[in-house]
């Protein structure tokens, strides 16, 4: 005798398979976003705007990414989304967000918490752990995903803190407001090498070194070329 599923569970085996490879459908169905200032209703999903949905297929497809943004694109919720589907769905994942303070940084990892604790149950049967390891203002500075070996580590902008052995992506949030930005960039290079990416997302400063690396105008022979050869391979 064959067992018949349950068509509403057959329903949500499909959807949880989809989310689990499809990161648009996870963004636009999983993930909630925080606004204080919609008092009326704070929390929401991440909506189906056709940007984001570019947003995402640039994100998969190129090494080196430079994004400009202004308020109110919930540009980086997104962006949190897709780095935290990344850590729980791909095994070995490393991905460093660097803002130009530790606490900024920190207050990202912040957003991919409560984006993991928000995920609706009715989507995700099971969810790998999380292991949060907190920094000195409370705030998570880096998450672990064990079952994955994935984690997902805060740094500053301080060069030294981006000497890593290797990463499968690079967030380089605010860049046009870091103090050193020239110096940290040629520390940032190698730790991508073997195949990883750098995301970068600013608001668009004029005359800043973010302005200049969007553009391909570093001035600088040696990093213009390591440049370029990441993007002939993106």
């Amino acid at each position: 005798m064959v067992q018949q599923i349950d068509p509403e569970k057959q329903e949500k085996i499909v959807r949880m398979a989809r989310v689990t490879v499809d990161r648009w459908a996870f963004l636009t169905t999983c993930c909630y976003t925080y606004d204080e200032t919609k008092l009326d209703a704070p929390v929401a999903l991440i909506p189906e705007k056709d940007y984001l949905r570019e947003l995402v297929i640039l994100w998969e497809t190129k090494r080196l990414l430079c994004l400009p943004k202004s308020r109110r694109m919930i540009m980086s919720w997104s962006l949190r989304a897709l780095e935290l589907h990344l850590a729980m769905f791909e095994p070995f994942s490393a991905i460093y967000l660097a803002s130009n303070k530790q606490d900024k940084s920190d207050a990202m990892l912040g957003r991919h918490k409560f984006l993991y604790d928000n995920l609706p149950g009715d989507l995700i049967f099971r969810k790998p752990e999380m292991v949060i390891h907190r920094g000195r203002t409370g705030l998570p500075t880096r998450i672990d995903f064990p079952e994955m070996d994935s984690k997902i580590v805060a740094v500053s902008s301080d060069p030294d803190e981006l000497r890593q052995e290797g990463a499968t992506l690079v967030v380089l949030e605010e860049l046009a407001t870091w103090d050193h930005p020239r110096e940290a960039w040629p520390a940032i290079l190698p730790v991508i090498q073997g195949g990883g990416r750098i995301v970068i997302v600013s608001s668009a400063i004029p005359n800043s070194f973010f302005q200049d690396i969007t553009y391909d105008n570093l001035g600088q022979t040696v990093v213009r070329a390591e440049q370029k050869s990441m993007m002939r391979g993106a």
